[in-house]
C-alpha cells in the first residue's frame, strides 16, 4: 500500500507532467515555520485540509489580502480556533518566494487540522493557464451531478478537478457542478456567470466558493453599471442565455464555447467589457511599485 507521501508525490508529478518535484516546487517548501530544502516527496493532505491558491506575477502575490480573507473565513466556517498569525503568514510567504528565486507561478497554502493545533504548508506550483486554443476559442465544459457540502470552505476533499482526467471527461476544460435539484452551481475550480441580454446572473455567494476573480468581476460590474442578479439557472434555462464565462485565479475571465456540446457565442459586448476590465485591474496590481509592498 502506498504511503501518503508516495501517493501525494505521484499525484503532483502526474498532474504537472514532470519527473522530479523540484521541477514544480522549486528548491524549497515551507512547513510549520521553516523552509525545507530540495523536496523529493510531498504528503497527500487529509480531506478536511483547507487550502488557498494565490497567483504570483514577477514575485508579487496578486490580490493577496482578498485571498487571505477567504482563507481565514474558511477556517472560521470550519470552526478552527487555532490559526496562523496573518502577519507571520505573509512574512513566511515572502521568505518562500525569495528562497525560490521569485518568478511567476502560483503559491499554494495548505492548513492541515490536528487534534490539537495544525500543520501549515506552503509551496510554489505552475500556473495552470488555459492553452492558446482555449483562450482563443473558449472553454469546452461538461456538466456533472454532485451536491457539494459546505461550498464556502475550500477543502482538499471538495476538489473535483481529478475527474477531468477520467474517460468521458478528457478534452474538456472544466466540469460544471449541477446539484440534485438541477441547478448549475459552479465549476470544479471556477465560478460561472451567465449573460442574459445585457445583464448577468451568477449563483449566490453563500451557495458557492466565493472566488476572488468573481469578486473583482462584481466590482467591475458596479463600476460599469452592469446589472447583476444572484440566482440559479438549470441546464434547461441555458436556452435563454446569450453568453457564458468562467472566472478563476489562473484563468481570469474565460468565455465558454459549449456546454455538453451546446454552443454559445463568444463575442457578446458585456463579456468583452468584463474581460478587458479584469485584465486592467489585475495588471494594475501586478505593476505596483516595490514601495507599495511586495504583497497586494
Amino acid at each position: 500500500m502506498q504511503s501518503i507521501w508516495e501517493y501525494g508525490t505521484i499525484k503532483l508529478l502526474k498532474d504537472n507532467g514532470v519527473e522530479n518535484l523540484s521541477e514544480i516546487l522549486g528548491s524549497f517548501i515551507y512547513k510549520n515555520g521553516a523552509l525545507v530544502g530540495k523536496p523529493d516527496q510531498m504528503e497527500a493532505f487529509p480531506g478536511d485540509s483547507i487550502y488557498e491558491v494565490i497567483r504570483m506575477v514577477d514575485s508579487r502575490l496578486v490580490f493577496l489580502e482578498d485571498h487571505l480573507d477567504r482563507f481565514y473565513g474558511s477556517l472560521e466556517l470550519a470552526g478552527k480556533k487555532a490559526k496562523p498569525e496573518r502577519l507571520v503568514l505573509k512574512e513566511s510567504m515572502e521568505r518562500l518566494i525569495h528562497a525560490n528565486g521569485g518568478g511567476s507561478r502560483n503559491l499554494r497554502l495548505v492548513y492541515v487540522p490536528l487534534e490539537i493545533g495544525f500543520h501549515l504548508y506552503m509551496y510554489l506550483i505552475p500556473t495552470a493557464v488555459p492553452d492558446e486554443k482555449t483562450r482563443k476559442e473558449g472553454a469546452s465544459v461538461v456538466t456533472h451531478r454532485v451536491d457539494r457540502e459546505n461550498p464556502n470552505i475550500k477543502t482538499v476533499s471538495q476538489s473535483y478537478k481529478d475527474l477531468l482526467q477520467q474517460e468521458g471527461f478528457q478534452g474538456k476544460f472544466e466540469l460544471l457542478l449541477v446539484d440534485s435539484q438541477g441547478w448549475i452551481r459552479e465549476g470544479s475550480k471556477t465560478n460561472i456567470f451567465f449573460i442574459l441580454n445585457d445583464s448577468l446572473v451568477t449563483p449566490p455567494a453563500k451557495e458557492v466558493l466565493p472566488g476572488i476573480t468573481r469578486k473583482k468581476v462584481l466590482e467591475i460590474c458596479r463600476e460599469e453599471g452592469i446589472k447583476v442578479e444572484e440566482g440559479f439557472l438549470s441546464i434547461q434555462d441555458l436556452d435563454q442565455v446569450s453568453g457564458i464565462f468562467l472566472t478563476g485565479t489562473s484563468i481570469g475571465v474565460l468565455p465558454v464555447k459549449d456546454v455538453d456540446g451546446r454552443a454559445f457565442p463568444l463575442d457578446h459586448p458585456v463579456l468583452k467589457r468584463l474581460k478587458d476590465g479584469y485584465e486592467k485591474k489585475a495588471a494594475q496590481k501586478e505593476q505596483e511599485s516595490p514601495e507599495e509592498g511586495w504583497t497586494h
